[in-house]
């Protein structure tokens, strides 16, 4: 014994009479307290039970009398009970220190509680015996000594009992699948195992008939199993956990049948207890309706999903199970805010997040690139949210070009730098812009593709959170032709005659009209918008503030190089000049959003006009064979333009 006091306190090696003693003391002390507490305890106890209303010797005056005393010295703390009772202490055995001064006030604070105690044990006894005994003539002493106390000896032995009562509206919580829902939700990972089981009475079979019948003896139950898990995954070494064994866990906590892209496993031990996993699903285009779910856990004790104050608000698009064992839980929402413990918790779960990203970027391109179509949204959102985020985060970001390439923002300023030192072009509907497309990637220009609603704001946090002196923009395909003119060998046209002629067959008397040398002459025309005021109008729509939007800012880019703009500035004004220039001006509108009905009903009449205007020309051709081609080429390209 002395060998272990010294291994364990060592400081104690040179004082050990004086520990012993010491022990010996505070056994005393507490056994003679505990004795006495104990019989003052029960004598109150059994006082207040039988003067109480309707007792067996019911008196108000003294139940009221100890039952405030008792409810008074359970209030009052021990050290301040211990000065008010030094003069008793004092006077009952001559002195205030030892363990006869600490005898006095452990009884005057111990026993209030044993009070209430056997007065619990003895409110639990049936009424009906109490009514026996007293129809049998037992005497209150009898009945105290033969009923009350011998019947309620289990019941103070045990302590103290919990009873729960129902109310009918809320009786669903006696059903099993009431109760083994709020089990499931809230202790499905506690440490102690929880066992349900629905106590049913069952009839005895019987077999056969008359004399002959026997009763079927009962089946063996199964043992019964814990319904909650005490050793949850999370809770495990990540080189103990198989991919399997991930999966399996995502697919019964969250009830999803689709399994994850991957996961990060938390295990920290320093400088706070931290355990979790938290699981990546796949997002794609649900990003605007998509709500994650991740628990958060206390000592493998339920406490709330999706708290934000501990989760970074980004993360809440992921779904997973954190455990903080030093979690405070008796504070409010508002203290978690400004609660540096909680921060760094925070922070510590946003590093990891993107220490494992990074490092598939890093050693798995492939595999990270994999994953971009279904993570860019959440990424996205990180890094516009969190500036410590975005900043590990700034050289993994990836941009999906036309032709299936992923590049980083170095990577394509590399790539493209010499013809577009200062922009990226993207696209956020490579069907409809295709034309458009086409002008760049035939000069070896790679252009991105941004479809997703949350692009709008991206490309903008790109541009203001860069560096100050950086020009560097982002811009749609239809909204930056400059990189695409090439002055030479190129014709000059009359420009004030096309932009009157444009003008008028749009109905647009203020219309912007330009005449510029485009490098392909396929396409004759392009309608330009501006970038910053269609994002702006964009937003507005998102957020369902189309009330704000601006007034679309844009202009008419005639391509001087097209043989039908040159035939078109070179022919006099008439029906068919105009007719030829609206048409042209809703094949440009066509490749930037679909046009309205009137304008479509209107757009195929026209189409249908210019197509016998071209079959009854006379050429050098059959006109037949003209009408033919016509129908054959002309109508299937058009129906495909006004169905994009």
């Amino acid at each position: 014994m002395q060998e272990l006091i010294v291994n364990i306190a060592p400081n104690l090696a040179s004082k050990l009479p004086d520990f012993y003693k010491a022990l010996g003391d505070t056994m005393l002390m507490v056994l003679w307290s505990g004795l006495i507490s104990f019989v003052f305890g029960l004598l109150l106890g059994v006082v207040l039970t039988v003067t109480k209303p309707n007792g067996i010797l019911e008196n108000k005056v003294v139940y009221q009398i100890l039952d405030k005393l008792v409810s008074l010295f359970r209030s009052i703390p021990f050290i301040i009970l211990l000065t008010w009772v030094m003069p008793i202490t004092r006077a009952l055995v001559g002195t205030v220190l030892y363990v006869r001064g600490a005898i006095v006030p452990l009884v005057f604070g111990s026993v209030p509680f044993f009070t209430r105690q056997v007065e619990s044990a003895l409110a639990e006894l049936d009424g009906g015996l109490i009514e026996a005994a007293l129809s049998m003539g037992s005497s209150p002493l009898e009945i105290i000594f033969r009923v009350y106390l011998k019947e309620s000896i289990a019941a103070i032995a045990r302590g103290t009992t919990i009873t729960l009562h129902v109310s009918e509206a809320e009786s669903e919580f006696l059903e099993v699948w009431r109760v083994r829902e709020v089990l499931d939700r809230y202790c499905s990972f506690m440490s102690v195992p929880i066992y349900l089981d629905e106590i049913k009475e069952e009839e005895a079979k019987v077999t056969g008939e008359g004399e002959d019948a026997e009763e079927k003896p009962e089946t063996e139950k199964e043992a019964p199993k814990p319904i909650n898990d005490t050793q949850p995954l999370y809770a495990r070494a990540p080189q103990d956990c198989t991919d399997e064994d991930y999966k399996q866990f995502y697919r019964k906590v969250f009830h999803e049948y689709e399994d994850p892209l991957f996961w990060i496993h938390l295990n920290v031990d320093y400088p706070f207890k931290l355990k979790g996993i938290l699981y990546f699903p796949k997002i794609k285009e649900q990003f605007g309706g998509i709500e994650g779910q991740i628990k958060l856990y206390s000592g493998q004790v339920f406490v709330a999903d999706n708290i934000k104050e501990v989760i970074p608000e980004f993360l809440m698009l992921l779904k997973g199970v954190i455990d903080c064992a030093d979690f405070p839980l008796n504070v409010s929402r508002s203290f978690l805010q400004n609660d540096g413990y909680v921060r760094r918790i925070s922070n510590h779960i946003t590093k990891k997040v993107a220490a494992r990203l990074t490092g598939m970027f890093k050693t798995e391109r492939e595999t990270y690139e994999g994953f971009w179509p279904d993570i860019h949204p959440f990424i996205k959102y990180g890094v516009m949210r969190d500036e410590k985020f975005a900043e590990r985060m700034k050289d993994c970001l990836l941009f999906k070009t036309t032709d299936g390439k992923f590049l980083t923002l170095a990577e394509y300023k590399e790539r493209n730098g010499e013809k577009l030192p200062d922009k990226m072009v993207y696209t956020s509907d490579p069907a409809r812009q295709d034309a458009a497309i086409r002008l760049f990637t035939e000069r070896g220009i790679d252009v991105t593709v941004l479809d997703q609603p949350i692009d709008v704001n991206f490309v903008s946090y790109m541009e203001y959170s860069a560096d100050p002196e950086s020009k560097f923009r982002y811009c749609r395909v239809d909204a930056e032709l400059d990189s695409l003119t090439s002055t030479e060998d190129a014709p000059t046209l009359d420009s004030e005659k096309l932009t009157e002629l444009m003008r008028e067959a749009s109905g647009n008397k203020d219309l912007t009209v330009e005449v510029k040398p485009l490098v392909n002459d396929s396409v004759p025309v392009m309608l330009v918008e501006d970038e910053q005021t269609r994002r702006f109008n964009d937003m507005g729509r998102i957020y369902g503030h189309s009330e704000f939007t601006m007034p679309a800012k844009y202009s008419v880019v005639l391509n001087s190089r097209s043989r039908t703009i040159e035939k078109l500035a070179a022919r006099e004004k008439d029906e068919r000049s105009v007719l030829l220039a609206r048409q042209l001006y809703d094949l440009a509108e066509l490749s930037r959003q679909p046009l309205e009905a009137e304008q479509m009903t209107e757009f195929i009449r026209r189409s249908m006009e210019i197509v016998d205007i071209a079959a009854l020309r006379e050429i050098s051709m059959d006109r037949s064979t003209v009408g033919k081609r016509i129908r054959r080429k002309i109508l299937p390209e058009l129906e495909r333009v006004a169905n994009m």
